[in-house]
């Protein structure tokens, strides 16, 4: 039962956020926002990866790019599960 709460909690959390869902997003010169709100332009993206100066310290700090979403953007997003039939299984060990 345990394993089926967390994996509930985790589709539930994934549908919270509208940070970035490839790093083919880090586009050199867009402007973004981290989960903590700190503000910044991508610089480069790298081995999966994307390097962005903060606006506050102008420091370049690597983030993995689902921890970023376009500047301005809400947390927020539309996404929903649709109705319909689901798998669900539980380990017990």
């Amino acid at each position: 039962m345990q394993w089926l709460t967390i994996l509930f909690l985790f589709a539930v959390s994934a549908l919270t956020a509208a940070e970035f869902k490839s790093v083919k997003e880090c586009v050199p010169g867009t402007a973004v926002q981290d989960r903590e709100n700190l503000t910044g332009k991508v610089v480069a993206a790298e081995g999966g990866m994307c390097k962005v100066k903060l606006d506050r310290e102008g420091k370049v700090t690597t983030y993995m790019f689902w921890m970023l979403r376009a500047a301005g953007a809400s947390a927020e997003t539309d996404d929903q599960l649709s109705v319909g039939l689901y798998l669900c299984s539980v380990v017990s060990g």
